[in-house]
Formats: structure tokens, sequence, C-alpha cells
């Protein structure tokens, strides 16, 4: 009697977060990107891109925050496709850097924030999986952070401004730091003083 072929079994499905936590450093790195005025405003829009074998992309997008709160908003697109990726830096005037640069730049923010009081974005929880992680094997770079010596905290809403003066003037005492509210009728105040998304990965990268 003939055996029976077993059915090759297909492999197990991975959530997009779950494949960024355990296998998204082991993609190659494709590029870099920063917004060319990141050194005047203090803001970086940092882009990291890994690329899988499909041609397709995971997306790392930080929002630095230089001068003050480092991380202050981060976000992931999963296995995109060259379409989706270029609508991402549509518009944005970017430059490439090195992946040391953007390293040492978000994670030298990080680290800045966090000796003022500040956390990072919740999200950068799970981004952080689309760089390496920080350790002496990245070749150090420094950068200023601050403004003038000190930081410069720059909020648009009156929910912000309560919520960092707060924990600036608690641990650099007030006067420490300076501050400029921008409001969203263009005026400036010049002071000193996730649910899993439905969408899953075979568990054998493309």
């Amino acid at each position: 009697m003939a055996k029976k072929k077993s059915k090759k079994q297909a492999p197990p499905k991975i959530s997009p977060k779950n494949y960024i936590r355990t296998r998204a450093r082991a993609l190659p790195l494709a590029e870099c990107l920063v917004n060319k005025d990141w050194k005047i405003i203090g803001l970086a829009n940092i882009i990291v891109c890994r690329q899988h074998k499909s041609g397709n992309y995971t997306v790392g997008i930080y929002l630095v925050d230089m001068f003050c709160l480092g991380v202050k908003d981060t976000t992931y697109r999963f296995n995109a496709s060259l379409d989706e990726y270029e609508k991402i830096k549509e518009g944005l005037p970017l430059k490439a850097i090195s992946y040391n640069e953007a390293h040492n730049m978000i994670y030298g923010a990080v680290a800045y924030a966090e000796d003022l009081g500040i956390d990072p974005h919740p999200d950068f929880e799970l981004t952080q999986y689309i760089i390496e992680e920080d350790t002496e094997d990245i070749p150090l770079i420094k950068y200023e952070f601050g403004k003038n010596g000190k930081p410069f905290l720059v909020v648009s809403s009156r929910k912000e401004e309560s919520k960092y003066v707060s924990i600036l003037n608690k641990n650099l005492g007030e006067g420490n730091f300076d501050f400029l509210l921008q409001l969203h009728d263009g005026a400036d105040v010049m002071d000193y003083g996730e649910e899993e998304d439905g969408y899953y990965f075979d568990g054998e990268d493309e």
C-alpha cells in the first residue's frame, strides 16, 4: 500500500509587532534619512528603512526633539511596497545620513530627555527594535542637545505646557530652561524660566 504524502505545513503566522520585536534587526538596512533643516529647527524627522527579501520595506519613523523632549513621536510601516515607502517620504526635504548618525541622534536625544525626567514616546517601546540596540558596538557620535547650553522646550498646546513645564521645574528648577509655546493661531509666547492591526506576516521572510 502506497504511503500517503504528508502535506507541507504552512509556516506559522506572526503579527507585524512580533515580527519587529524579534526579526526586524536582522533585516539589512536600506537607507537612513533626516530632514535637511533639523539643526536649525531642533526637530529631526528620522527614517530608518530595512528591506525584506521580497524587496518590501519595514520602516521606523522617529520625530526627535533635539532641544528637549527626545523621541517626541514615533511610528512604523511594516512590509511596505516601494510605492508605499515613496509616499512616506513624499514632500519631506530629506537627505541621506549614515546609520551611525541616525542611531546616535535617536539614542542621544532619548538619554538627554531622560536626564530631564522625560520618557520617550510610548511607541518607542516597539520601534526601538527597528534600530540596533544601543551598545558599544555602535561608534559614538556626539551631538549637542538643548539650545544655548540648556533645555529649550517647544510645545503647541496648554496641555503640553502644563505637563512638561511641571516636570522641568521639578527636576531642573525654575529659570534653568527656556520655553516657547506655539499657539495654533500662529502666535508664539516665549517664556524663560495598541491593538494588532489585523495584518499578519508569514513566519518565513518573503
